[in-house]
């Protein structure tokens, strides 16, 4: 028992030092794309898309919560601009450098998610790590990623929602249980109200939960 315990010891370590890692290089990679793009002349400019969505939480973070129409795009992000502004007041460099951060728990999120799929597919820790510190290390130095995370856009919060449900899926994959499931519903929630179009997954998460549950209790 001492000699197992040692071991989940040790693998637990070896997976807080990768993910602590991967988290760093992702956050450099963003605060160094952050400090070069600043000189560019329509980096503060917010136009398009984002301009819809800052304006949004702009009426969010003068109190106007509820509004009183439908929605036309999914509303989380703009949500989130709105509490970002309440608390941190409506400065765009304070919310990319936030969504940098997310962005980095994003490919941290990919790292585990990565590890435990192959860790249910048959591999030994070593080697399950491993892939999924390759896995990690792509997304934190990925080009398009570290661009979408510094624009006033929701693939930010769409790609933390995404890696995170594939974490999760997994673990519920590889042991059902009530609190991981009802946590894999909370995040394919919030992600189909980032981006709803990902609605269309609901049912695939929901048959591959199932599937693993039906394996687990056979």
């Amino acid at each position: 028992m001492s000699r197992e315990h040692g071991s989940r010891t040790e693998r637990f370590g070896a997976d807080a030092a990768a993910a602590v890692v991967i988290g760093a290089v992702a956050l450099a990679a963003r605060l160094v794309y952050l400090a070069q793009a600043r000189s560019h002349p329509l980096f503060d400019k917010i136009i398009m898309d984002a301009r819809s969505y800052w304006d949004w939480s702009d009426r969010l973070a003068r109190g106007d919560w509820m509004g009183d129409q439908v929605f036309y795009q999914a509303p989380l992000y703009p949500y989130f601009l709105g509490v970002l502004k309440s608390v941190l007041g409506a400065d765009v460099g304070m919310v990319r450098l936030v969504q940098a951060v997310l962005g980095s728990a994003a490919c941290v999120f990919m790292f585990l998610a990565a590890r435990a799929w192959m860790t249910a597919a048959g591999l030994e820790p070593a080697r399950a790590r491993r892939v999924g510190v390759i896995a990690g290390l792509v997304l934190a130095v990925y080009p398009p990623a570290i661009f979408l995370d510094s624009l006033i856009q929701k693939a930010n919060l769409g790609v933390v929602w995404m890696t995170l449900l594939l974490w999760l899926l997994a673990r519920v994959w590889m042991q059902p249980g009530t609190w991981r499931a009802v946590g894999l519903g909370v995040v394919m929630g919030l992600l189909m109200l980032t981006r709803e179009e990902t609605l269309l997954l609901a049912p695939v998460v929901g048959a591959v939960a199932a599937v693993g549950g039906w394996r687990w209790h056979r």
